[in-house]
């Protein structure tokens, strides 16, 4: 099913089997909903100003669509969801903009490239995994866990004080901002 498909519901579309190869594109304050588990979708998810989430009681661990984000978007991951996970071999463009992770389980987002940042909310737990390249930083005010020495790029990285940082053993060259932070090396 080659073509785009555009999603303006901000309940909540699926993106389901019959846009399997299709273009999606996310419109500002659109919910494209992801409930199935090894989701095969082939096609460009184009974020522009909307959401990617995974509802409650749904769980998400492949997505093998690269992201484009061409306006600041959101990852979200329902309290009781499975969360977004496993997708390390996806790719996501920042371009200039910031994507923001919410909710229960936000995690393993691929290869993170462009001059845009990363703002992990509270409450959110993430594990950031991949050689990155992305250069417009990470701020944390949730948990999160690193997977890999160049998982946050080459930004600075700001722990505010409702976050924790995991460096989990790696040697993370990054300038990191403490402003108040857990930071457990």
């Amino acid at each position: 099913n080659a073509g785009t498909i555009t999603v303006s519901d901000t309940t909540g579309t699926p993106l389901g089997n019959g846009s399997l190869g299709s273009n999606v594109t996310v419109n500002t304050g659109a919910v494209l909903s992801i409930a199935q588990r090894y989701g095969s979708y082939s096609g460009t998810i184009i974020l522009n100003g909307g959401q990617i989430t995974v509802p409650t009681g749904a769980s998400f661990t492949r997505l093998y669509s690269p992201i484009v984000l061409t306006a600041n978007s959101t990852f979200h991951a329902s309290s009781g969801g499975g969360g977004i996970t496993g997708m390390t071999s996806n790719t996501i463009n920042l371009n200039t903009h910031t994507l923001t992770c919410t909710g229960a389980g936000v995690g393993h987002l691929g290869i993170i490239s462009g001059t845009g940042s990363i703002v992990i909310s509270n409450g959110a737990a993430r594990n950031f995994s991949g050689n990155n390249t992305y250069t417009g930083g990470t701020i944390i005010n949730g948990n999160v866990v690193a997977l890999h020495g160049n998982a946050f790029g080459t930004g600075t990285i700001t722990v505010n004080a409702s976050g924790t940082l995991n460096m989990n053993g790696f040697v993370i060259t990054n300038t990191i901002v403490n402003n108040g932070g857990t930071i457990i090396p």
